[in-house]
């Protein structure tokens, strides 16, 4: 009877080696991810403090949209001016 016991249990645990060994594999493969994961935050944390730092001498550029509005408009205009002097040219018309 102890034999027939002892056989039994060998074979479940030879039985258990292998899920033992895909569990081992798939929590290695967890960690591997983890870590991966606390890089890129790593990272992300070093970005995220740099924008900071360069984004506090935007408060010392107000008044920068209102010029920004004005030379868009100068460049629309510009352009609006050159397409008309293409198309005369185009024609053959005088500039």
């Amino acid at each position: 009877m102890r034999t027939a016991i002892e056989v039994v249990w060998w074979i479940g645990l030879v039985g258990a080696l292998v899920p033992t060994l895909v569990i081992v594999k798939e929590a290695f493969l967890v960690v591997g991810a983890l870590r991966h994961i606390l890089r890129l935050a790593e990272s992300t944390r070093v970005a995220a403090q740099g924008i900071v730092v360069h984004m506090q001498p935007a408060a010392q550029l107000q008044g920068v949209g209102d010029l920004v509005e004005r030379l868009d408009r100068d460049v629309a205009d510009a352009s609006r001016a050159l397409g008309a002097l293409a198309r005369r040219l185009e024609r053959g018309d005088e500039p």
